[in-house]
């Protein structure tokens, strides 16, 4: 989610890592997923249907995506910073406030390379804070909409892309 909205990532930074494996029934004879199986293939869309499709309809709005529980010591759980991108595009910003003072402290003061996440984070938590602690929602939809416009800029996405309100903004 957050991808589109903060600008100058590199490709091999992961965001939002948030995933949940796709397993085959307990009760299938094969433990794993073979084309040479003949139950594979209903066994595949079942699984799809039941458990991946909903997941994916959660990235579908911000409200929605925000409403993924967090998975505490997982180690592919979505970064606190990622998820108050996620809250302010939402428009929760108590949520996002709650994340800022929290991850704040652990990056002031702190000097990161630039390309690494703990700077990334960092960067993310000085563009919104005065605008987060004010509830200036227009400022805010102002940072993310330049985040997004820098993403998708020179991509192959932009001939499609087009700006659309944050929740925030309504």
């Amino acid at each position: 989610m957050t991808a589109l909205y903060f600008t100058g990532l590199p490709g091999a930074i992961p965001i939002g890592t948030y995933f949940e494996y796709l397993s085959r029934s307990p009760t299938s004879a094969e433990k794993f997923w073979l084309w040479s199986d003949p139950a594979m293939v209903p066994e595949a869309i079942a699984a799809l249907d039941s458990v991946a499709l909903p997941k994916l309809a959660l990235y579908g709005t911000p409200e929605s995506y925000a409403t993924l529980p967090p998975r505490p010591h997982w180690v592919h759980d979505e970064p606190h910073e990622d998820r108050m991108i996620v809250h302010i595009a939402a428009g929760n910003l108590e949520a996002a406030r709650a994340i800022w003072h929290e991850r704040q402290s652990w990056h002031a003061g702190k000097s990161f390379p630039p390309s690494s996440r703990a700077h990334r984070w960092q960067t993310q938590l000085a563009a919104v804070a005065e605008p987060l602690m004010a509830g200036d929602r227009p400022a805010l939809a102002k940072i993310l909409h330049d985040w997004e416009t820098a993403n998708v800029r020179g991509t192959v996405l932009e001939p499609y892309w087009e700006p659309t309100p944050f929740p925030l903004e309504r």
